[in-house]
């Protein structure tokens, strides 16, 4: 079984972060599925709030960064497939953080959504009223096994690039190594 999976949305699962340099006038995009350069990525974050841990999956201004225990957990299911983007990750007293942590780029993108199966719609443009290009699920959400068949760690494609998924062994090996800020949806496939 799949999951669709978002990082935590708790408070104690989010600290807060500043940068020496994010470019957003033109970020990089970590939605594409396609690798990228490191640049307009921040080289250094520090962490402004009082949290005593950082977890090992969060999101930093809005994209995925990963500690180097789940790159390995990963990489041991898809060694080379993704692109772990580093920096220098920094507590708030000024120390280093205890691991590395990256920038999270999934290069994997797959159509798999089961239109016909699933409650979803194209969403519109609040002000034309035109269709844009993002997929709203209102309900049930199935995947063609056909498509993600050997797959652990990929983004939707078309307009639901910015949902993650991951595969049953995956989401088994990140709960086992006790790496758990995420919540986890199953969803159905066929």
């Amino acid at each position: 079984m799949a999951y669709e999976v978002r990082t935590s949305v708790d408070v104690k699962d989010n600290p807060r972060f500043e940068a020496d340099q994010l470019d957003f006038k033109n970020p990089p995009n970590l939605t594409s599925g396609q690798p990228i350069t490191a640049r307009g990525l921040p080289t250094e974050v520090r962490q402004i709030s009082d949290h005593k841990y950082i977890p090992d999956i969060l999101t930093i201004f809005g994209k995925w960064v990963v500690s180097e225990d789940f790159q390995r957990v990963v990489e041991s299911l898809e060694p080379g497939v993704h692109q772990y983007l580093p920096f220098k990750l920094f507590r708030k007293n000024g120390e280093p953080a205890e691991k590395q942590y990256y920038f999270l780029n999934i290069c994997r993108q797959v159509d798999a959504i089961d239109m016909e199966l699933s409650d979803t719609r194209w969403t519109k443009d609040p002000f034309t009223n035109e269709p844009m290009h993002l997929l709203q699920v209102d309900g049930r959400l199935v995947l063609r096994k056909d498509c993600i068949a050997g797959l652990h760690l990929w983004r939707g494609d078309g307009g639901y690039q910015t949902r993650v998924f991951f595969s049953d062994a995956l989401m088994d090996a990140v709960l086992e190594a006790k790496l758990p800020a995420i919540v986890g949806t199953p969803v159905e496939e066929v």
